[in-house]
């Protein structure tokens, strides 16, 4: 099985015909039901969803037991993309269908690649955190559901493919693995406005350093980039070579910017963008994740009040 940051979409647009759409939107190419490559094979694509609930753990609906491949197996809500869809709208249709969830955010985390022998596959995971319980209604393809853990499913039938998402989601959301959790938040009085960026930096949850500071007239994605610029910046005079990162960032927008699943049409962001790429690699990994605002409220503040004194 293989992973793939992000980059495996704009290859699948130049082999299968479909498009990259420019500006600040998902490149999502336009997917055939399978997608014939030019060595005469065909990659059936499909995508599934990584739905977390408050307490960090992961649904998984139960197959028919009058499936025809594997019943009673467990597997992340999702299925095949079928011709002119997107992902975003194959990922909506399949949540709403499967477990009644509607108009929800979700978040590119990664693609994996297989082969098995009906031939190879993509199947791609988008992430989506609940603020609060659902009403799972389930479709007549699934017979029960449940919240799990990575840890809890080692008794379950579950399909290879969920296991192994569930694995490395397990492996990305582990702060006991991160040396440094950042959380980072920009904001503009205007759009463009006044502006300021705030990052709060801790360690094994205790506070190791904070900072922000007025930037002037920009536009709040552009504050939401240096904010996250300054506090890499920041670690570069604390943080070790081999150290992790977590990137804690309340805007969905820029955090699939970074990861490479939106394109930036804005060429403002272009040299900041990169001053972020190119210190990320300083670092032994740097993880950028969407947090709710709920959960970014110290950095929030932090900004407010630079703006505050700032009008002064």
């Amino acid at each position: 099985m293989y992973e793939f940051i992000g980059v495996w979409r704009s290859w699948l647009a130049r082999t299968a015909g479909g498009r990259e759409v420019a500006g600040s939107s998902p490149v999502t190419p336009t997917m055939r039901y399978t997608v014939y490559m030019n060595d005469g094979t065909t990659l059936t694509v499909f995508v599934s969803a990584i739905v977390q609930n408050d307490g960090g753990e992961t649904l998984v609906l139960q197959r028919s037991v009058s499936d025809e491949y594997l019943p009673g197996y467990y597997e992340l809500p999702g299925g095949r993309v079928h011709v002119q869809e997107t992902l975003e709208s194959a990922l909506s249709h399949k949540l709403e269908t499967e477990v009644g969830l509607r108009s929800c955010e979700s978040q590119f985390v990664r693609s994996l690649a297989n082969v098995e022998a009906k031939g190879p596959y993509v199947r791609v995971y988008f992430t989506i955190l609940l603020n609060g319980s659902i009403d799972v209604k389930l479709s007549a393809k699934h017979d029960g559901y449940k919240w799990v853990t990575h840890s809890s499913v080692a008794d379950m039938q579950v399909t290879a493919d969920t296991k192994a998402a569930l694995s490395l989601q397990s492996d990305n959301n582990d702060d006991k693995k991160t040396t440094y959790c950042v959380h980072s938040d920009g904001g503009s009085r205007g759009n463009p406005g006044p502006s300021a960026a705030a990052f709060i930096i801790t360690r094994n949850g205790s506070h190791v350093l904070s900072g922000g500071e007025y930037i002037g007239i920009t536009t709040n994605n552009q504050a939401e980039y240096v904010a996250v610029l300054l506090a890499l910046e920041a670690l570069r005079n604390i943080a070790d070579a081999d150290d992790t990162v977590l990137c804690n960032i309340d805007s969905l927008l820029v955090v699939n910017q970074l990861n490479g699943a939106y394109k930036i049409k804005n060429r403002d962001l272009w040299p900041v963008h990169q001053k972020i790429l190119e210190l990320s690699d300083k670092f032994g990994t740097v993880t950028f994740r969407h947090v709710p605002r709920e959960q970014n409220v110290e950095a929030d503040a932090r900004v407010n009040t630079i703006l505050d004194e700032h009008n002064r």
